[in-house]
Protein backbone atom coordinates (compact mmCIF):
# COMPACT_ATOMS: atom_id res chain seq x y z
CA UNK A 1 0.00 0.00 0.00
CA UNK A 2 0.96 3.37 -0.63
CA UNK A 3 -0.23 5.79 1.77
CA UNK A 4 0.44 9.05 1.34
CA UNK A 5 2.54 11.60 3.94
CA UNK A 6 -0.43 13.85 3.92
CA UNK A 7 -3.20 11.27 4.54
CA UNK A 8 -1.03 9.80 7.33
CA UNK A 9 -0.24 13.30 8.79
CA UNK A 10 -4.03 14.15 9.08
CA UNK A 11 -5.24 10.51 10.24
CA UNK A 12 -2.40 10.90 13.19
CA UNK A 13 -2.86 14.35 14.15
CA UNK A 14 -6.62 13.67 14.52
CA UNK A 15 -6.67 10.67 16.58
CA UNK A 16 -4.56 12.30 18.69
CA UNK A 17 -5.76 15.44 19.23
CA UNK A 18 -5.90 15.36 22.82
CA UNK A 19 -2.47 16.04 23.29
CA UNK A 20 -0.55 18.21 21.07
CA UNK A 21 0.58 16.07 18.10
CA UNK A 22 2.87 17.13 15.33
CA UNK A 23 4.01 15.11 12.45
CA UNK A 24 7.11 15.82 10.57
CA UNK A 25 8.92 13.95 7.20
CA UNK A 26 11.88 12.76 7.42
CA UNK A 27 14.96 13.38 4.90
CA UNK A 28 14.29 9.80 4.20
CA UNK A 29 10.80 9.39 3.62
CA UNK A 30 10.30 8.35 7.24
CA UNK A 31 8.14 10.12 9.18
CA UNK A 32 8.66 11.45 13.27
CA UNK A 33 6.12 12.15 16.20
CA UNK A 34 6.34 14.70 18.35
CA UNK A 35 3.52 14.48 20.85
CA UNK A 36 3.62 16.96 23.63
CA UNK A 37 2.24 15.27 27.09
CA UNK A 38 0.35 16.88 29.54
CA UNK A 39 2.83 16.79 32.90
CA UNK A 40 3.78 19.44 34.49
CA UNK A 41 7.02 19.57 32.84
CA UNK A 42 5.21 19.61 29.37
CA UNK A 43 7.28 16.79 28.40
CA UNK A 44 7.73 15.29 24.72
CA UNK A 45 7.43 11.82 23.68
CA UNK A 46 9.02 11.05 20.34
CA UNK A 47 8.45 8.43 17.73
CA UNK A 48 11.02 8.48 15.12
CA UNK A 49 11.21 7.15 11.70
CA UNK A 50 7.56 5.74 10.97
CA UNK A 51 7.44 3.77 7.42
CA UNK A 52 4.30 5.04 6.46
CA UNK A 53 4.94 4.26 3.09
CA UNK A 54 4.56 0.34 2.84
CA UNK A 55 2.36 0.77 5.84
CA UNK A 56 -1.19 -0.99 5.10
CA UNK A 57 -4.43 0.48 6.46
CA UNK A 58 -4.47 -2.18 9.32
CA UNK A 59 -0.55 -1.41 9.93
CA UNK A 60 -1.74 2.45 10.40
CA UNK A 61 -4.44 0.78 12.69
CA UNK A 62 -1.98 -1.30 14.89
CA UNK A 63 0.35 2.08 14.93
CA UNK A 64 -2.36 3.93 16.64
CA UNK A 65 -3.34 1.34 19.10
CA UNK A 66 0.33 0.88 20.06
CA UNK A 67 0.84 4.32 20.49
CA UNK A 68 -2.62 5.09 22.63
CA UNK A 69 -0.69 2.24 25.02
CA UNK A 70 2.39 3.89 24.77
CA UNK A 71 0.30 7.17 25.91
CA UNK A 72 -1.71 5.32 28.34
CA UNK A 73 1.75 3.75 30.09
CA UNK A 74 3.24 7.11 30.31
CA UNK A 75 0.22 8.30 32.44
CA UNK A 76 -0.16 5.45 34.72
CA UNK A 77 3.49 5.74 35.51
CA UNK A 78 3.82 9.93 36.09
CA UNK A 79 0.97 11.71 36.76
CA UNK A 80 0.07 12.48 33.16
CA UNK A 81 -3.40 13.44 32.40
CA UNK A 82 -4.08 13.31 29.02
CA UNK A 83 -6.77 15.73 28.04
CA UNK A 84 -10.00 14.40 26.94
Amino acid sequence: MNISYQLFKDVIEEEFSDVECHCYLNPDQTATLLLRLNDFKRSNHVIPSIDFRSASYRELSLLIIDIRKQLDELEACGNIRLQA
